[in-house]
């Protein structure tokens, strides 16, 4: 459903698919607008999401709050 430039997808864990609406718009769209509406909160916020790559899944907090994971083409 998600596909860019990079040449990957956004998906579902559990069955591989690609993430639906829903799951899409809440990873995209609502960090952003936090980080709009509560510009302090939202630059912590984006600065501890983007720690999150060097977990030992590489998954980001918002992939994981929004049950997604970024797989290549």
């Amino acid at each position: 459903l998600l596909s860019n430039s990079l040449g990957s997808t956004v998906c579902d864990p559990a069955s591989g698919l690609p993430a639906g609406f829903m799951k899409t718009f809440a990873r995209e769209i609502l960090p952003n607008l936090v980080s709009f509406c509560v510009p302090v909160f939202g630059v912590i916020a984006a600065l501890v999401d983007l720690c999150f790559i060097f977990s030992s899944d590489r998954r980001r907090l918002v992939d994981k709050v929004c049950e997604t994971v970024v797989v290549a083409d």
